[in-house]
């Protein structure tokens, strides 16, 4: 048995039918480490930011999301010339007393004997799921449980505010008021309650 060896050269530098070398493209393993090095000291600075990013959006999404279920609330009211109520409700059916918070869940229904408590044909017009774990949301005032919206949208006796915080605690507190009119706007800030 013969065994070839080829070894000829061609014209364009190629050997054995194989290209000839060229330039290697690629990183050093050094480069490689000072790139590593930089995004890691990117990642510490950023990843605080993140965070605070993080919960300043889930903390604006509940305040926003409570404005505007009040509103619905309000209109609501006018719309069908009659009480509507907004209140604390972990189960979406029934108001919730001792125990349950805000940030367990509220309801809108339309309480047509105005009799403070939800009766079976009293219509349920809107219902909101428990908030994030890490918020907790108060309302102070007789807006402790519920709120009050008469057949003109207005919240007589009802005039009060809500508060909300997370883990952040007094550092950065949020509110929003409720008007006697019904109006609804951001609040001072205070302490979490």
């Amino acid at each position: 048995m013969k065994y070839l060896l080829k070894t000829s050269v061609g014209g364009n530098g190629d050997i054995a039918g194989y290209p000839a070398f060229r330039s290697q493209r690629g990183v050093t393993l050094a480069e490689m480490l000072v790139a590593i090095t930089i995004m890691g000291i990117i990642l510490i600075i950023a990843a605080p930011n993140y965070r605070i990013f993080v919960m300043d959006n889930r903390q604006a999404t509940a305040i926003n999301e409570f404005i505007g279920f009040l509103n619905f609330a309000r209109s609501e009211a006018t719309k069908r010339g009659s009480v509507v109520r907004i209140c604390r409700s972990a189960d979406g059916l029934v108001c919730s007393g001792a125990g349950v918070q805000w940030e367990d869940g509220w309801m809108v229904y339309q309480d047509t004997d105005d009799d403070d408590t939800r009766d079976a044909g009293e219509p349920i017009l809107k219902v909101k799921a428990a908030l994030n774990d890490s918020l907790q949301m108060r309302g102070n005032g007789n807006a402790f449980s519920r709120v009050r919206f008469n057949a003109r949208g207005f919240a007589p006796g009802y005039a009060s505010s809500f508060t909300f915080c997370d883990v952040r605690g007094d550092s950065d507190v949020k509110s929003i008021a409720i008007a006697v009119t019904g109006r609804v706007a951001r609040g001072a800030e205070v302490a979490c309650l």
